[in-house]
């Protein structure tokens, strides 16, 4: 059996097993709110976010080595400050408001993401989702980082891309592409993506 076999296996039956301290990075990631999993609002409650897919697995090198990968992408829908107040004057329910929230935009939706790749964490900017006739979604994204690392924030250049297609694969959902990361990186080289992902989330917004 392959290696990529065994690892496909290895993500979609038990997970990625990580020591403890990659745990613990992995929940100030969450903490911080990168992980989230239906609709939450900023503090100011006039941006709504969505995570759209949630995915972890390995980058494989061709020498047949690897690094433990994490995904999240994020879909941010605009809404007007009015639009808010409007509701909140409406003496709705919060689960009323939730749902007006989760069907209106004041402005076309965009995307961000989280990748951490080995043991440490970059951005994922300038993004474009796809969606095909046949249920696959493609995203593909600069990668921008280490954000946690001891650099400046000013010197935390484009480090790399990532091309993802999430498919339906055995009564699952993977997530399989490529990722470059660009020389002078401590991950620099070129991979193939493998991820056990969540399924797609409905887009509840207009675009």
């Amino acid at each position: 059996m392959s290696v990529v076999a065994l690892l496909l296996i290895s993500i979609v039956g038990t997970g990625v097993a990580v020591s403890q301290q990659a745990q613990k990075g992995n929940a100030k990631a969450m903490a911080a709110g990168v992980v989230a999993e239906g609709m939450s609002q900023n503090a100011a409650m006039n941006v709504p976010i969505r995570a759209i897919h949630s995915g972890h697995g390995f980058a494989l090198a061709d020498d047949g080595g690897f690094h433990v990968l994490r995904v999240n992408i994020l879909k941010v829908g605009q809404i007007h400050p009015g639009e808010i107040r409007g509701l909140m004057g409406e003496n709705k329910s919060i689960s009323e408001i939730r749902a007006e929230i989760e069907n209106m935009t004041g402005g076309a939706p965009f995307y961000r993401g989280h990748m951490r790749l080995g043991e440490e964490h970059y951005r994922l900017v300038n993004m474009s989702v796809a969606e095909t006739d046949d249920g696959n979604r493609t995203f593909e994204a600069d990668v921008v980082g280490p954000i946690w690392s001891t650099k400046p924030s000013d010197e935390m250049n484009n480090t790399g891309h990532i091309n993802v297609t999430v498919m339906p694969y055995e009564g699952t959902w993977i997530g399989d592409g490529t990722l470059n990361m660009y020389e002078g990186d401590d991950y620099s080289g070129e991979y193939r993506v493998l991820l056990d992902v969540l399924p797609p989330q409905p887009r509840p917004w207009r675009q």
